[in-house]
């Protein structure tokens, strides 16, 4: 029994290393922020036009076999009003899997409601609030100390189990807020946007310890991009993100590279869907690539996160794998104003 206590001791200790030191924890931290709105900023959702669906999956394996794995569904949905339809309210949710290997789990739905409205001819400000309810706990499932392999450090499930443990469970509440402003050209594109939200402001109480206290540090979050270059259908988008916890601070900074493709629009002139290559790099020691694909009825993305940081690689393990398909449920016609100053 008290190898079994020690390696989960060992677990969540580098589950606390990993995340306070590296900002490489699960779920907070998709590369792909973008496909993530409700985890980087609950005002992001209400920025698209679209009804959409979507599910993301991160893996980021350790070096003993083990894995962070997150599995992110998010949905939603927008409400216009105003008899231009500039202004609109957006109500969503995301249900996240968290395993912080087989025996640490978060499981939570966060319920989100973005209003947007349009300040003047290009620009746009969106406000969104979020509450998470989750639940974190030690899962087991029967595992016991005679299946444990002190050699490999896992357990073998093969192995006959003599006695039962029973995991630890912790239910708890946590409210995030932020505010994005946008600024679209003359084909209703988005060319700059910055945003900055807060994670966490309640600072809940995360203990799976009766009496003590564990509080989940807040995390401040800014984005930021600008398009540089837009012509012949062909889009530059530097951009970066920011993040803030607990005295550590993680930025990637980088660019989307978009090339557009399928059908003109009748109107804009502009292909109807594109195909993009993502770069950025991550001060803490990291190279992400991203490769895209949209489509108007659907889009899909993947991401590969390579440590260049020899202490990084040492508790990483292999490159972390990112993964977003989506659907594009129901589309707002854009709207298209004159001399803005770009082309197709």
């Amino acid at each position: 029994m008290k190898k079994l206590l020690y390696t989960l001791m060992g677990v969540c200790g580098l589950i606390g290393f990993t995340q306070q030191t590296y900002g490489q924890g699960q779920g907070s931290n998709f590369d792909m922020y973008n496909y993530a709105p409700t985890l980087n900023n609950p005002a992001m959702l209400g920025n698209s036009d679209e009804a959409v669906v979507k599910y993301g999956f991160r893996n980021q394996p350790l070096p003993n076999g083990e894995a962070f794995t997150t599995h992110l569904i998010t949905a939603g949905v927008p409400i216009y009003f105003g008899a231009e339809k500039h202004s609109r309210l957006t109500l969503g949710a995301s249900l996240m899997l968290d395993n912080q290997t087989k025996f640490f789990k978060t499981n939570g739905v966060i319920l989100n409601a973005g209003y947007t409205v349009r300040l003047g001819k290009h620009q746009y400000l969106g406000a969104g609030f979020q509450g998470g309810f989750s639940q974190r706990g030690v899962d087991l499932k029967g595992s016991t100390e005679n299946q444990y392999n002190p050699n490999t450090g896992r357990f073998d499930a093969t192995q006959e189990i003599n006695e039962t443990i029973d995991g630890q469970n912790k239910s708890f509440t946590s409210f995030d807020a932020g505010l994005l402003w946008t600024m679209r050209d003359e084909y209703g594109d988005d060319k700059a946007f910055l945003g900055i939200s807060s994670h966490g402001f309640n600072q809940p109480n995360v203990s799976l310890v009766g009496g003590k206290e564990d509080r989940l540090a807040s995390r401040l979050i800014s984005i930021a991009g600008v398009t540089v270059f837009h012509r012949n259908h062909l889009s530059i988008v530097p951009n970066v993100r920011i993040m803030n916890q607990a005295a550590t601070t993680n930025v990637n900074i980088g660019t989307w590279i978009r090339y557009g493709i399928g059908d003109t629009h009748a109107e804009t002139q502009r292909k109807v869907g594109s195909i993009g290559l993502g770069l950025w790099y991550n001060i803490n020691g990291s190279m992400i690539s991203s490769v895209e694909w949209h489509h108007p009825n659907f889009f899909a993305s993947i991401a590969y996160n390579t440590s260049v940081n020899n202490s990084i690689k040492t508790i990483q393990g292999a490159g972390i794998v990112e993964l977003c398909v989506g659907l594009k449920l129901r589309r707002k016609a854009k709207v298209v104003t004159e001399g803005f100053g770009t082309n197709p």
